[in-house]
């Protein structure tokens, strides 16, 4: 397993990988970084479940192209993994 993030990860994108690596079962998962923005070797971002963008790329864990001005990455992340809590 590869997870994405930008290039100059803030908080919000370390937060997420942290998250995932914790708490999803990634401890031992690829990091790679790419400009924010892009996706891994420009795949779209969730077409191979082994390979997660955080932050970027325009999937379902990057909050940029969304509505909301108060949603995170590490948010949506924390939902998928621990949606009761």
């Amino acid at each position: 397993m590869t997870i994405v993030g930008h290039l100059a990860p803030d908080l919000d994108c370390l937060t997420a990988i942290w998250i995932l690596m914790r708490f999803d079962g990634a401890s031992d998962a690829e990091l790679d970084f790419v400009p924010a923005g892009s996706t891994w070797h420009d795949q779209p971002p969730d077409a191979n479940p082994q390979i997660i963008h955080v932050d970027t790329g325009g999937g379902r864990y990057d909050h940029h192209q969304r509505k909301s001005r108060t949603l995170c990455s590490a948010e949506l992340v924390r939902r998928a993994v621990a949606p009761y809590d």
